[in-house]
């Protein structure tokens, strides 16, 4: 199992980068983008940075 390092700064800002399934452009479309963009706001609402 893969040993993972975690940086917790409080209020802190990370890059994330990814590579979807077989490299598909999921986000070269804008409603794909817009999904992300909802997630993500969704998951600051529900747990909130110190």
């Amino acid at each position: 199992m893969s040993q993972y390092r975690r940086s917790y700064v409080p209020g802190g800002v990370f890059f994330l980068t990814l590579v979807t399934y077989h490299r598909i452009p999921l986000f070269s479309e804008v409603e794909n983008i817009s999904r992300l963009r909802k997630a993500i706001a969704r998951m600051r609402q529900e747990k909130p940075t110190v």
